[in-house]
């Protein structure tokens, strides 16, 4: 980076002047045009201040993500293995890692990065979700804890600087790929306070986290990025320095979402909506600052506002200040991937392993002579993810157990298939040629017409060549070149299609067509005729599955490795359209627990599975996330009693993609989804882990707090006694949850408020205490719009999972009574405390969002508890969208005989409304739950009793 000279008299550069008047001067030296190239995340010099260029954004999730192997770094478990640790002192210490790698690096380049993108706190409601690794899992509770230590070792402990900048990713509702730029997540009042605030605020209000990333949805049809929470309550409530948007997607306002017209607009409604930073294009992004001031949409006022508050974050970091005052200058830079980081990194990797089941194979007998079979395309893979940075080491499973066994005691085999490809235009098999290029011309299959082929279903597949251990690759052309699986685009992606029964079609990752061409040699075409240059024919020569079954026959016991290669079927942009297993692992699986029953099955993947059979069947299995360079070790020692785990599930794993709603559909009240409400027996529960100890809980003991504290005061305090009733020393996650007896609207059946991961001796009883604080389990109360305690009888319950709570103990709980509703005033229809078949939407025109029907289904909004005390008439802005229609008003239930009918005049589309009115045909006294049902295509914006 170029030194740019400055002055060491400007105010700005006294370190000994309050902030406030620093960032005042330097913000008033600023010219217009200087300040709006200060609102892109690659913010411009500016020389004649000694300004430098400063870029914002580095990936944190995994600690620091250096792009090429130059820049290696301590390479933490994903984050979703990271939550199974259940463990926020040791997730502080990673952070603490990260940060001061990320530091190091800093120093070195100067690229500005210590801005991070990271860590990524969305709500994990739904495990298809391509980006499934990244996060913390399904529950806010273990999603605060989690991000409140990891984002408080990141920023440091020093009251002024800073050591970095967590960024929490991404706000809000964030957790499909499918249309991520265009579709709008629908959030009702109640999941937005109590599901995904609850996550982002720990983090904010008592960890570490500085700034937030706007995820690219619309929520509830207004863009996140416009979102006024932004600024409303992120900033002004919470105490947030900063918004940034994700990439691109401050155009997105105008190219996706469609929102705004111009970018002058977007840029405009961005910052008065709390965004500061868009990760967009400098030129762009200050053109638009620039046309937003011109117009008369933005201020210059309001641009200064966004422009200071991340100059302060410049400032804390210590960029204008002398090395000697900031204690985050001068890290040594022995520290990346130093012997300490090594060792708090492999201690991640085995806190994070969950044992599945266990019917006493495991743990294995190290010193026994014995031969293991370790099997399976995950055994000899440290893969990357996207955000995942370079190890100068990785040792993948087969390496661990090796390792710890020895070599000799060690039979392995990736068990996939050796194929040949054969092209029907020319009846000869395909070879790789000395340039790389492929070419079909061969009679006979040799080596170097011999493929391993990684079948991952969905149509995702890959052929490497066994000549020169190199990918089939499409970059203008098809050569077998791919060094690799990874990149942002995955040029080593093949889609197979069958096409007759006999014959199939292969296509390139970006869509192109495999063809044989008039000289014999492959290339890609898009051409979409189907003749014998598109057709293949594929022949096993070396089954994978035969050469395990073989192998697990002559072993004491198989090691079945199977899961995901974190770029492939899901990851950014792509979503998974099953919870199963891919099929070849499947039956790799079945094939290998046939031949040998003492079968391990290891999963290494970046979410759960269904996998039923293999719950029913096979005696042990273990899951892993990708963990980084110490996953073989952390493998081994725990298949072989090293080290006993404690991991537990941070989500639910179903038993069939068909439990679950549309992935678009965020409603987890109304689906009874996440462990929170889900109703059938899941496949794993939320929390769930076995260990090699066994542990009795004795006791539960719920003291009520007197007492009063300031702002969130702890009302509980629980005591539970565990005992370690094993002769094994270990790890037991101790779980606390609540639930509402008899709440006024639908609660969760049970929620998280405590949790601690202890180290218990064999025979040894601890006593495990908690304090639950009122923002631990109150509910967003929407007739009044604001959290509160609803007062009545809570049931807390300890144990080892969220299904597994022996000890149960009920107390009354002195807070609010809810009172009834009266509806006098204009409510929103989204207040609703129940729905069926309508959903929300927003009116761009009115600044208010409302509900419109759904076309197939018995559509009703329900309020309850409402005093309908001397009622006469109800009135409403509603809309009819195709024809005139009715908004019937019921008692008790929907299907009662309605007390009046409003009449819906065609208003001309969804967000358009008139008011409608309608007298009760009755009087109705008392307090009763109010349903409107209604006919035909409607919109209703609010209502009103009177």
């Amino acid at each position: 980076m170029e030194v740019i000279m400055m002055n060491p008299d400007y105010p700005f550069r006294d370190a000994d002047l309050p902030l406030s008047e620093r960032v005042d001067d330097l913000v008033g030296r600023l010219t217009l045009e200087e300040k709006a190239g200060l609102v892109s995340s690659r913010q411009n010099a500016i020389e004649r201040l000694g300004i430098s260029q400063w870029g914002v954004g580095c990936e944190i999730a995994r600690g620091y993500v250096g792009r090429t192997p130059e820049e290696p770094s301590t390479v933490l478990p994903q984050p979703i293995g990271m939550a199974a640790m259940f463990d926020p002192d040791l997730m502080y210490k990673l952070g603490e890692l990260a940060g001061n790698e990320t530091r190091v690096y800093y120093q070195e380049y100067k690229k500005g990065s210590l801005m991070l993108f990271g860590p990524t706190v969305d709500m994990e409601r739904d495990p298809r979700w391509g980006r499934n690794e990244e996060a913390y899992g399904e529950d806010p509770y273990l999603t605060g804890k989690m991000s409140i230590a990891f984002t408080k070792g990141l920023k440091g402990q020093d009251p002024f600087y800073v050591k970095t900048v967590p960024g929490l990713k991404h706000f809000y509702a964030n957790n499909n790929e499918v249309d991520r730029t265009s579709c709008s997540s629908n959030i009702e009042p109640r999941t937005k306070h109590e599901y995904y605030y609850k996550a982002f605020k720990p983090a904010i209000t008592e960890g570490g986290a500085m700034s937030v990333m706007a995820s690219y949805n619309e929520l509830s049809g207004v863009p996140a990025l416009v979102n006024p929470d932004l600024k409303d309550i992120l900033k002004d409530q919470w105490g947030l320095d900063f918004v940034l948007s994700d990439g691109g997607d401050f155009a997105g306002n105008v190219v996706d979402h469609g929102y705004v017209d111009n970018h002058g607009e977007s840029i405009a409604l961005s910052i008065k909506a709390g965004a500061d930073i868009m990760l967009d294009g400098n030129e762009l992004v200050k053109w638009s600052v620039l046309d937003a001031i011109k117009k008369g949409l933005l201020t210059e006022d309001e641009l200064d506002e966004s422009v200071k508050r991340t100059m302060a974050i410049r400032f804390r970091l210590g960029e204008f200040d002398p090395d000697e005052r900031n204690p985050y200058t001068n890290m040594d830079k022995e520290l990346v991937n130093c012997d300490e980081y090594k060792g708090l990194n492999r201690q991640a990797a085995k806190e994070q392993i969950i044992l599945l089941k266990n019917d006493d194979l495991l743990p294995l007998n190290k010193s026994k002579s014995q031969k293991i079979a370790v099997l399976g395309p995950l055994a000899d893979k440290n893969y990357m993810d996207w955000y995942t940075g370079y190890s100068d080491y990785n040792i993948p499973v087969v390496d661990g157990i090796r390792n710890l066994i020895g070599e000799d005691n060690v039979i392995y085999d990736n068990s996939y298939d050796k194929v040949a490809l054969k092209s029907k235009a020319t009846g000869k098999y395909i070879r790789v040629d000395e340039d790389e290029t492929l070419i079909a011309d061969s009679e006979k299959a040799t080596l170097a017409e011999t493929f391993e082929f990684h079948d991952w279903d969905f149509g995702s597949q890959n052929l490497l060549s066994l000549k020169n251990n190199k990918f089939i690759r499409e970059e203008e052309g098809l050569k077998a070149n791919g060094e690799n699986t990874y990149g942002w685009f995955v040029k080593e992606w093949l889609k197979y299609k069958n096409y007759d029964g006999s014959n199939l079609m292969i296509d390139t990752w970006n869509d192109r067509h495999m063809v044989t061409d008039s000289e014999g040699r492959l290339t890609s075409s898009l051409h979409p005729r189907v003749q014998d240059n598109r057709l293949f024919t594929q022949e096993v020569i070396s089954s994978g599955i035969e050469r395990a079954v073989k192998i697990a026959e002559a072993s004491d016991v198989a090691i079945v490795c199977v899961g995901n290669d974190p770029m492939q079927v899901a990851r950014e942009c792509y979503d998974r359209p099953d919870l199963v297993l891919p099929k070849h692992q499947a039956d790799l699986i079945k094939a290998v627990h046939a031949a040998n029953p003492k079968t391990v099955v290891v999963f290494v993947s970046s979410y759960p599975y269904a996998v039923n059979w293999e719950k029913d069947h096979v005696p042990a299995m273990l899951f892993s996330s990708h963990a980084g360079p110490e996953l073989g070790t952390a493998v081994a020692e725990v298949l072989f009693g090293q080290y006993n785990p404690g991991g537990r599930t941070p989500m639910t794993w179903y038993k069939s993609v068909h439990e679950l709603p549309d992935i678009l559909d965020y409603d987890i009240i109304g689906n009874d989804m996440t462990y929170l409400y889900y109703e059938d027996e899941p496949l794993y529960p939320f929390g769930y882990g076995l260990s090699y100890s066994t542990f009795r809980y004795d006791r539960l003991e719920i003291t009520k707090i007197d007492k009063m504290l300031k702002n969130d005061k702890a009302i509980i305090r629980a005591r539970v006694s565990v005992t370690n009733t094993s002769r094994i020393d270990g790890e037991e996650v101790v779980q606390l949850y609540f639930r509402a007896e008899n709440p006024r609207v639908k609660r969760p059946k049970r929620q998280l408020c405590g949790f601690k991961r202890i180290f218990i001796r064999a025979g040894e009883t601890v006593e495990v205490e908690f304090e639950v604080r009122e923002s631990d389990i109150e509910f967003y109360d929407v007739t009044r719009e604001k959290l509160c305690v609803e007062a009545g009888d809570y049931t807390f319950m300890a144990g080892g999972n969220c299904l597994d709570t022996p000890l149960k103990e009920t107390v009354l709980i002195e807070g609010e009574t809810i009172p009834p509703q009266t509806l006098r005033q204009w409510t929103p229809a989204i207040n609703y405390d129940d729905k069926s078949f309508v959903a929300m939407d927003f009116s761009k025109e009115k600044n208010t969002h409302f509900l419109k029907t759904l076309k197939l289904g018995k559509r009703f909004i329900k309020f309850g508890d409402v005093d309908l005390s001397e009622v006469s008439f109800i009135e409403m802005n509603a809309g009819a969208h195709v024809g005139k229609g009715a908004i019937n008003v019921h008692i008790d239930s929907p299907d009662n005989e309605p007390i009046t009918s409003v009449e819906v005049p065609i208003t001309g589309g969804p967000a358009q409304f008139t008011l409608v009115k309608g007298a009760l045909k009755t009087a109705v006294e008392g307090i009763h739950d109010l349903y409107l049902t209604f006919e035909e295509e409607l919109s209703i914006m609010d209502l009103r009793l009177g």
